[in-house]
């Protein structure tokens, strides 16, 4: 749990001093290592940080889900973090989330409604470069 209050740390630091897909990048990289822990587990232990509502440790939908993908490349696992916006009535509202394998990881309800504008790490190019 030490781990995963440390993560969310980096990942509130981040966002605060630098742009969105450098902060993703220095907040959600980390050495990819030997598997310890499922993703499950990983997923509850920065779940009970944030439930703890302390200073920084607050849930968020990007504080999560930049902590939990950098626990899970600490443990040999990969995944996709996702910044999607939904415009409505009631004006524009913004969500993070992960996928692995191309599906949604984890307990977060995602909307169908929101539509991806960010990933980390980015989808490889296709098709031939000028």
């Amino acid at each position: 749990m030490a781990r995963a209050a440390v993560h969310v740390t980096i990942a509130v630091i981040a966002m605060r001093v630098t742009s969105l897909p450098r902060a993703v990048a220095i907040a959600s990289d980390g050495r990819p290592g030997p598997v310890r822990f499922s993703p499950g587990e990983i997923e509850e232990a920065v779940d009970a940080v944030l439930s703890a509502r302390f200073l920084w440790l607050t849930p968020n939908c990007w504080r999560r889900s930049l902590a939990i993908r950098r626990l899970l490349r600490s443990n040999g696992q990969d995944a996709t973090i996702v910044f999607g916006m939904r415009l409505g009535s009631a004006g524009a509202a913004g969500h993070a989330w992960l996928e692995r394998g191309g599906a949604v990881f984890g307990a977060a309800p995602v909307d169908s409604a929101f539509i991806p504008y960010f990933r980390y790490p980015p989808a490889p190019a296709s098709g031939p470069r000028p």
